[in-house]
């Protein structure tokens, strides 16, 4: 049997099943929730310290272009075509003090939301995630409040993946 390069068609020769997703690719292992097309973005490295939208400067991945390191870098953007429901979510980090912490669509409805539960010397961090329904053109944006300079390392992160059509 002669082996393809198509997911759907990878069949393993002992079992005959299918592969659920491309063998030896990490990143769509571990994005690829749904199989066919997707879109979708996770993103680290906060460019900015202050309060406010929160800026994101390195790419972990983003499948269809959905955020820009340099313009909007602020926003996860749905790309054309990828109208529908997503799951977003962000892991914040604060060097100290008790902050908020909003996820917004289109820079002024706040979606969810969480509060640090400490404040010290420690890194203080929350977590928030919901689906929501999105059109081609909105954007998600982390927005915090209180507490201090934010972390600038990979334990604060924000992601958004399309999950389907509505």
């Amino acid at each position: 049997m002669a082996w393809s390069n198509d997911p759907a068609t990878v069949q393993n020769p002992t079992t005959n099943l299918v592969a659920v997703f491309g063998w030896g690719d990490a990143v769509n292992a571990g994005f690829n929730m749904l199989r066919g097309p997707k879109a979708g973005c996770y993103v680290t490295s906060l460019v900015g310290t202050a309060p406010g939208f929160m800026p994101w400067a390195t790419e972990f991945y983003d499948v269809n272009g959905c955020h820009d390191n340099v313009t909007n870098n602020t926003r996860i953007t749905v790309p054309s075509g990828w109208g529908g429901l997503w799951f977003v979510g962000c892991n914040m980090a604060c060097s100290s003090g008790i902050f908020d912490m909003f996820i917004s669509v289109n820079g002024a409805t706040n979606i969810v939301s969480q509060s640090s539960n400490t404040s010290g010397a420690l890194e203080t961090a929350c977590e928030a995630s919901t689906i929501y329904p999105m059109a081609v053109g909105d954007y998600f944006q982390v927005f915090t409040v209180g507490g201090t300079a934010r972390s600038t390392t990979t334990t604060s992160r924000f992601y958004a993946h399309w999950l389907q059509g509505i």
